[in-house]
C-alpha cells in the first residue's frame, strides 16, 4: 500500500521526465496536397510499395478532403513521435484555425501546389504566414544550423512537381513559316516548377524572416511517393527540429506521460462525444491513473498534454 502512494506521489512530482512528443502543423490551401503528404510521411519503406498511386487516381485527394482539421498521433519513420494536425483549406473553416495557431511546441508546415500561377502560390503562403504570425506569441527556442531563435519555425512544401500543366512551348515551323507547337519535355517543366518554388520562397523569406525561420530550401515533391530523396530530405529536417524542440522544452512531472499513455483509450471510450468537462476529466483521471492529483497540480500537466497535441 505505501508503495503505491509512493508511486502516486512521485509521479507528481516536478521536472521528473521530458515530452517525447511534438506538434507538426500542415496548413495549405485547399486540394494542395496537405493529407496525401502527411500519408506519405507516415508511411515505411515496406508500406511505399504498395501506396503509390498513378496521375489518374487523383480523385482520391478529392475524396479525401479534410473538414475542419484532423489530429494524428503517429510516429514519421526517421524522425520521431508527432502529434499531426491537418488543417482544412475551405475557407470556411479559416475562423476556427486562428485558435488553435497560437502553438510553441510546433513546426509549421505550409503546402502549396505547384499546379497554381506563381502569384497564386505567393498569395496562398502570405495568407497563412499571415494568420500564423498574428497569433504568435514568444515560442521556444529553435536551433537550425548554428542558429538559434525565438521565432517559430516554418517549412514550406511545393506539391504536384510530377504533373505536367497544360501548357504548350512555342518552337519554329520546319518549314520556316510561322509557329508550331510542341509539348514540353518533363524535365523542362520540372525545371519551371522548380524555379517557380524558388521565387516564391525567395519572396517569401525576404518579407518574412523577421518573424519566422526558415530552411535554406523549399522541398518540391510529389505528395504521393514516400521514398524520394526530397521527402527523406523532409523528414530528416523534421527529426532534427524535433530533438531541438524536446531539448529546449522544461521537464514535466511523470504523470503527464501516464495520462497520455490512456488518452486513446478514452477517446474510443468517448467516440460519440470526445468531451469531457473540466471536473468530469479530474474525476477520471484521479479515479484511473492517480488518486492524489488536485486541480491545481492537473491544470499544468493538462498545459503540458495540449502542448504535445494531445
Amino acid at each position: 500500500m505505501n508503495a503505491q502512494r509512493d508511486h502516486y506521489i512521485t509521479e507528481l512530482a516536478p521536472a521528473t521526465t521530458s515530452i517525447s512528443k511534438v506538434k507538426l502543423l500542415v496548413c495549405g490551401g485547399a486540394g494542395v496536397g496537405k493529407t496525401e503528404l502527411i500519408s506519405s510521411l507516415k508511411c515505411s519503406r515496406f508500406k511505399s510499395l504498395f501506396r503509390r498511386r498513378s496521375a489518374s487516381d487523383l480523385a482520391h485527394m478529392v475524396a479525401n478532403r479534410t473538414y475542419g482539421f484532423n489530429v494524428t498521433q503517429t510516429t514519421i519513420p526517421n524522425a520521431g513521435d508527432f502529434s499531426i494536425w491537418d488543417f482544412s483549406g475551405r475557407k470556411d473553416y479559416y475562423i476556427g484555425h486562428e485558435s488553435f495557431l497560437q502553438e510553441r511546441n510546433a513546426i509549421f508546415l505550409i503546402v502549396f501546389s505547384l499546379k497554381d500561377p506563381v502569384d497564386r502560390q505567393l498569395m496562398q503562403v502570405q495568407h497563412w504566414l499571415a494568420m500564423i504570425k498574428a497569433k504568435q506569441s514568444t515560442a521556444k527556442y529553435v536551433s537550425y544550423r548554428r542558429h538559434s531563435t525565438t521565432k517559430p519555425f516554418v517549412v514550406l512544401v511545393g506539391s504536384f512537381a510530377d504533373q505536367q500543366p497544360p501548357l504548350l512551348e512555342s518552337v519554329p515551323s520546319e518549314s520556316g513559316n510561322g509557329q508550331a507547337f510542341a509539348v514540353p519535355s518533363a524535365a523542362s517543366v520540372l525545371n519551371a516548377k522548380m524555379d517557380n518554388g524558388k521565387s516564391v520562397f525567395e519572396k517569401v523569406v525576404s518579407q518574412y524572416s523577421p518573424y519566422f525561420v526558415f530552411p535554406d530550401i523549399v522541398y518540391t515533391l510529389d505528395c504521393r511517393l514516400s521514398q524520394t530523396q526530397e521527402s527523406k530530405a523532409l523528414r530528416s529536417l523534421l527529426g532534427h527540429l524535433r530533438q531541438e524542440l524536446i531539448k529546449k522544452h522544461t521537464y514535466v512531472p511523470r504523470l503527464t506521460k501516464t495520462i497520455s499513455d490512456v488518452l486513446e483509450l478514452w477517446r474510443m471510450e468517448h467516440q460519440n462525444l470526445p468531451v469531457l468537462t473540466w471536473e468530469g476529466y479530474h474525476e477520471k483521471v484521479r479515479s484511473h491513473v492517480n488518486p492524489l492529483v488536485s486541480h491545481d497540480q492537473l491544470r499544468p500537466i493538462t498545459l503540458n498534454l495540449h502542448e504535445m497535441g494531445e
